[in-house]
């Protein structure tokens, strides 16, 4: 891909790194325990000692760090945001000692076209559905796992009104930054409404948010809306699907949309070995 295409292509995309970018001097232990939480819920605490380690979109490095922390041989990152590579980069050396790293501005379609190694564990969190090719990205991940590795994916639950946040996204990452924040301020206003019609206290619920998501509010919130490309996926067919490629399934996290979509969708997450 030459350097005018990969613009172009980077361009269609929400600046994920940006805003990582503007969270990072946030990061601290808070984040660093959610995601060695998140790990262990899934078991890959367990799995990764002594492993070598791929991240499909790393983002903010904080996995990476996990992975380091719980063992790892060695950790690789890629990310098609050149803003993600520098914060991954900075964020590591702020966290680690370690020198078993390697971070690399390459988009998960490229891996193709100059072939990437297999891994023993290859994680994507919240990734693939925004690549604008959420199946082909997920096959190539599934290529890239050693016989005997471990694939572990969180994709957006398909819900009823995917296609209008489809479209809400769009519009969010095409609008002037002064249309985007009016966007953000009537989120977060129908949020608190939605927690008080709960009984739930939102100063309480905002104060908790990053202890509790590893991610702070409104970060957060500006990257659901702004998080195009944008697709999503039944939960049983991804099972399926990964059946399919030759992939167990080890273990599985699926919570039901109780609003139909009406205030977004959230990450189901699997965790399969391959035969």
């Amino acid at each position: 891909m030459n350097n005018k295409n990969k613009l172009k292509k980077l361009d269609s995309h929400f600046e994920f790194g940006l805003n990582w970018k503007n969270f990072s001097s946030l990061i601290d232990n808070h984040s660093l325990i959610y995601s060695q939480k998140a790990f262990e819920r899934l078991g890959l605490n367990n799995i990764i000692k002594n492993k070598t380690f791929l991240d499909i979109g790393c983002g903010s490095g904080i996995n990476l760090i996990t992975s380091l922390r719980f063992g790892a041989k060695s950790v690789y990152g890629i990310d098609i945001d050149p803003v993600c590579i520098q914060t991954s980069k900075e964020v590591l050396l702020r966290f680690t000692k370690s020198k078993n790293w390697k971070v690399y501005n390459k988009s998960i379609f490229n891996v193709i076209e100059k072939p990437f190694k297999k891994f023993d564990v290859v994680y994507s969190w919240g990734v693939l559905h925004h690549t604008g090719d959420m199946f082909k990205a997920l096959n190539i991940a599934t290529s890239l796992v050693k016989k005997n590795g471990y694939l572990c994916v969180a994709l957006y639950q398909k819900t009823f009104l995917c296609k209008l946040w489809r479209l809400e996204k769009l519009i969010y990452v095409k609008s002037p930054k002064i249309f985007q924040k009016l966007i953000r301020s009537l989120f977060k206003l129908i949020l608190i409404l939605a927690l008080l019609l709960q009984a739930r206290n939102p100063i309480t619920y905002i104060k908790n948010y990053k202890k509790n998501r590893g991610m702070e509010w409104h970060y957060d919130i500006h990257d659901w809306l702004g998080g195009y490309p944008y697709e999503s996926i039944d939960f049983n067919y991804l099972q399926l699907l990964l059946k399919e490629k030759g992939f167990k399934i080890v273990k599985t996290f699926y919570k039901k949309n109780r609003f139909f979509g009406l205030f977004g969708s959230h990450c189901d997450e699997i965790l399969v070995k391959r035969l």
